[in-house]
């Protein structure tokens, strides 16, 4: 197993096949997860993510993630996700 890359605010990652925002960067092994991300340029959501088996993956699978459009700090991520389709 790889160590969990290094990540910043902005960056652009791949969840489970889904190109993403990163928002959050937390230290690893936090209970939330590595990060918090915006996904779904059209329907903008944001969930968290862990580094798990050498790939980004959903911290929580049953979760389909908060209404990003609604949280104004996350704005901006949603500007860089539709920039990037």
């Amino acid at each position: 197993m790889s160590d969990r890359p290094n990540i910043k605010p902005g960056d652009v990652i791949s969840v489970e096949g889904a190109r993403c925002v990163v928002f959050r960067v937390r230290e690893a092994g936090h209970a939330f997860g590595d990060c918090e991300v915006v996904c779904n340029s059209e329907k903008p959501a944001n969930f968290d993510v862990v580094w798990r088996n050498d790939a980004w993956a959903s911290a929580n699978p049953n979760d389909i993630g908060g209404y990003a459009e609604r949280n104004e700090e996350l704005r901006p991520f949603i500007r860089i996700l539709r920039q990037e389709v």
